[in-house]
């Protein structure tokens, strides 16, 4: 009789097998999907070390052990998953790669997305440019910004208090350290409830959720936020 009722459990149909099989295929493109996205991470993040030597130091933050994909997470109202980032500057603007090679520039401070170069040899010709420097690095401005706020530490960047969209100013007291995952966060959830105000419209409430790592101060967004 245990034998029967082992040979009972053990009795599949076509349709549970077939279940089994799917949910097998299932995992395997999810795998898959997982390891693709790994290795892309892996390569834009070898792109960023690579990048660094043709930009000066100073005007690019660490980014080891970040999650870029996090990073953008609130930003993709605007920024296609197949633009890849591989370079931040230290007021936490990002520069992006897509499939094509054309280069695209994220301002979090304006909320805007452009290309500013066509190819990759293109970007480097731009970065060698001193004028196109202080335009795309504010290069300028955080030789200002250092002095009253000081070095970053890794993960960080210069991060207006007040946002330019709500009326702060581009002067130096207007910005302090804040972590990336922060800055990232709370600008491109601001932007994105504003982006079809006319200019000049009073802004009266923004919906912001904070990040769900914030490792660091939250008083950072809670200024920002009024609370």
């Amino acid at each position: 009789m245990s034998g029967k009722l082992i040979r009972r459990a053990l009795k599949t149909t076509q349709s549970s097998v077939a279940k089994l099989r799917l949910a097998d295929l299932e995992k395997q493109e999810r795998q898959t999907a997982e390891h693709q996205t790994a290795v892309a991470d892996e390569r834009s993040l070898s792109y960023i070390n690579c990048w660094r030597m043709s930009v000066p130091s100073h005007l690019v933050i660490k980014t080891e052990g970040l999650d870029f994909r996090a990073l953008l997470s609130d930003w993709r109202w605007l920024v296609k998953p197949e633009l890849k980032p591989f370079l931040l500057t230290a007021f936490g603007d990002v520069f992006l790669r897509g499939e094509s090679g054309r280069i695209y520039f994220l301002n979090a401070m304006t909320g805007s997305l452009q290309e500013v170069a066509g190819s990759e040899e293109a970007f480097e010709q731009l970065c060698e440019d001193r004028e196109q420097r202080r335009n795309l690095f504010l290069s300028s401005f955080l030789m200002e910004v250092r002095k009253v706020r000081g070095e970053l530490a890794p993960g960080d960047c210069y991060s207006c208090e007040v946002p330019l969209s709500l009326g702060g100013k581009l002067e130096p007291e207007n910005f302090e350290p804040a972590d990336l995952l922060s800055h990232f966060s709370i600008l491109g959830q601001l932007h994105r409830q504003t982006k079809n105000l006319p200019a000049g419209t009073k802004i009266d409430k923004i919906n912001i959720v904070p990040p769900n790592e914030d490792p660091k101060p939250k008083s950072f967004w809670q200024r920002m936020l009024g609370r």
